[in-house]
């Protein structure tokens, strides 16, 4: 038996069968391992943005490019950027479960985005509703923080590979395969 045979003429399998050296997979782990990439290095640059800033080093940062002096923040965007930068390493060495990492990575970045956005949401209430004193001369662009614009990043990988993230995607259960989980009755019985 031939590696044709095994794989009907499709893309060959390396000896360890954990990936595939070409064939229709190849460009997609390409896209990936690219997107994996440049977010990873934009994730780890404004954190280490965010970490000058928060020395006091760097003030001009702060108004320029809205990141606010956060050493939390920087840490929370490392992490972010090492989950998209091992997920890159292991795409380009050929290894498709680095795929998760970019999942992963996207959706992280994605719930940091709406954590940030319901903290401004709440401090424009604050504002408006409440009439709260303390909040006096606040603007949006005062809780504008980099985990906040770089999850237009996230964003666009998600709408990249939104199938990926459906349940049934998940689960590999799909819509109207018409799995029970139970035993069919006998006609007759009760």
């Amino acid at each position: 038996m031939t590696k044709e045979d095994i794989t009907d003429g499709k893309a060959p399998i390396d000896a360890d069968d954990r990936t595939c050296s070409a064939g229709p997979t190849a460009p997609r782990s390409d896209r990936r391992a690219t997107f994996a990439l440049i977010a990873g290095c934009l994730y780890i640059a404004f954190g280490l943005l965010q970490l000058v800033v928060s020395t006091g080093i760097a003030d001009a940062l702060e108004r320029w490019l809205l990141i606010p002096a956060d050493p939390l923040g920087s840490f929370i965007l490392f992490v972010l950027g090492a989950v998209f930068l091992s997920g890159h390493r292991e795409l380009s060495s050929g290894i498709e479960e680095g795929a998760a990492f970019v999942y992963v990575g996207i959706g992280l970045c994605l719930m940091f985005s709406a954590i940030y956005l319901l903290m401004m949401v709440s401090n424009a209430l604050e504002v408006h509703v409440v009439l709260n004193e303390d909040y006096a001369g606040w603007s949006p662009l005062d809780d504008v923080r980099p985990g906040l614009y770089l999850g237009i990043v996230a964003l666009i990988g998600y709408f990249s590979w939104r199938e990926r993230f459906s349940l049934a995607a998940i689960t590999g259960i799909q819509k109207g395969s018409g799995r029970s989980r139970g035993r069919k009755r006998k006609e007759g019985a009760l």
